[in-house]
């Protein structure tokens, strides 16, 4: 689980009271998004995750997975509460390919 901490805490993050809690830092990074409504179930995510790659593709867009295999990095966002039942939020995202060094 990820949860983000606003820009105006980030400089000096809260201190976890648990010691299996951790804070980490990550570099930028850009994403292809695939938003989406309703309650998100892990067959939902891997459907919606289908969707984003098959667009991409029949694109040619090139995203991570074309460096990492089918076990590229992405990400399963949530952005509401579960007792929130309308207008729910979810996003599934893909890393944009890092440019050839």
């Amino acid at each position: 689980m990820c949860l983000h901490i606003p820009k105006d805490f980030q400089p000096i993050p809260p201190t976890p009271k648990q010691s299996k809690v951790k804070t980490l830092t990550k570099n930028k990074f850009k994403v292809f998004s695939l938003q989406f409504g309703g309650y998100a179930t892990q067959a939902i995510f891997e459907q919606k995750m289908i969707e984003l790659t098959s667009a991409l593709k029949n694109q040619s867009i090139r995203f991570s997975e074309d460096d990492l295999g089918p076990r590229a990095i992405h990400f399963n966002n949530i952005y509401n509460s579960p007792s929130k039942f309308w207008n729910r939020r979810n996003e599934v995202w893909l890393l944009v390919q890092s440019p050839k060094k």
